[in-house]
This record gives structure tokens, sequence and C-alpha cells, in this order.
């Protein structure tokens, strides 16, 4: 399981060891990517819009 610190100061994302990406405001789920990577997630990284 990985995780990364979202846009701002209550918000990250983690990765699964099931190859799912959850995205998180606070204690809250607010999003789940089902299957994002076809193993176990070690390592994630948030980069910035253009």
């Amino acid at each position: 399981m990985c995780v990364v610190f979202g846009k701002t100061v209550d918000s990250c994302i983690t990765g699964g060891g099931d190859g799912s990406i959850y995205i998180w405001t606070g204690t809250a789920l607010t999003k789940k990517v089902d299957d994002a990577h076809e193993g176990p997630l070690f390592a994630i990284t948030a980069v910035q819009d253009k």
C-alpha cells in the first residue's frame, strides 16, 4: 500500500494491494478506481495540471 498527499491539505490518494486507487477527502472515501494496476501498488505520485 502507498499514499501521496493531494492538492489540498485534507486530501490524499492511496494505492491498494488489489491494484485499486482510492481518493480521500479527510476520512471520507470520495472515489475508487478499480483495477488501476494489475498487481499491488507500492508507489504512487501526484502531478500538477499544466
